[in-house]
């Protein structure tokens, strides 16, 4: 299972660099254990096994420990991007029916605490808020709480729910195993020739499928992701590190891959 990447690595190494702090993979683990508990609350006592969670955040130690607090309590993580507004949030999450909400508290403008309560959402028991970097700042009841849960939950070899940028339609779910998640992982890696000294900068949208991949391709051999949730300015480098640093930028397919 993909939660098994924090418990392999060890855990003094440098796991997630975000802004002018770095957390370890046991400071991201550590993290991880915080979100998966206050899920589980969250969830007013609704066992949330093979059920969906939905982290709403841009590239953020938030979004990453949020997405390996619900992989570490069974659930199906359903990352979703900050960019998305009131109208495609709550036709994205009724179609996914999450048992819980943990969001950004705020990105870009946008007050996501206050959006997304308000939403016809009748899956949902709890929502939570939090920074970018991942301490929690509010839990709110939704409107699901004390209800019978909406639908099945889904079998353990799935990972996520990924949903479509809805360019020529109606954004559509699609189910991500973790098999699939894994070995694309390892195969990327391998592609690129990652080495465990690189940090690798995340450009990619981690909510997105090959942003995704990009995640867990840095994490298997103990590499460092840096989230980028916005541009750095052009001709600027960063002073958070001595280390070089590789855009993971890149979506060429290699020609090795098979369809």
């Amino acid at each position: 299972m993909i939660h098994g990447l924090l418990a392999e690595a060890p855990a003094d190494r440098p796991a997630v660099s975000f802004g002018d702090s770095t957390l370890s993979y046991r400071e991201l683990g550590s993290l991880s254990g915080r979100l998966a508990k206050s899920m589980d609350d969250a969830a007013g006592g609704a066992d949330v096994t093979g059920m969906r969670v939905a982290v709403v955040a841009p590239n953020t130690p938030l979004l990453v420990g949020a997405l390996f607090a619900a992989w570490r309590l069974g659930a199906v993580a359903v990352p979703l991007s900050s960019r998305l507004r009131e109208r495609e949030l709550e036709l994205t999450l009724a179609d996914a029916e999450p048992l819980v909400v943990c969001s950004i508290a705020k990105h870009g403008g946008y007050a996501f605490r206050d959006i997304l309560p308000r939403l016809s959402l009748p899956s949902v028991r709890g929502f939570l808020f939090g920074s970018a970097e991942g301490e929690l700042e509010r839990a709110v009841a939704g409107t699901g709480a004390g209800h019978v849960r909406a639908s099945e939950p889904f079998a353990a070899e799935i990972a996520a729910l990924l949903y479509t940028s809805g360019t020529t339609g109606i954004p559509k779910g699609v189910l991500v195993s973790h098999r699939r998640e894994l070995e694309g992982s390892r195969f990327l890696a391998d592609t690129l020739e990652l080495r465990e000294e690189e940090s690798v900068g995340h450009v990619a949208p981690i909510p997105h499928a090959f942003g995704l991949t990009c995640l867990h391709a840095t994490l298997r051999p103990a590499r460092t992701p840096c989230s980028s949730s916005r541009r750095s300015r052009r001709g600027r480098s960063s002073r958070r590190s001595k280390r070089a640093v590789r855009p993971f930028c890149t979506a060429r397919r290699p020609s090795s891959s098979r369809s």
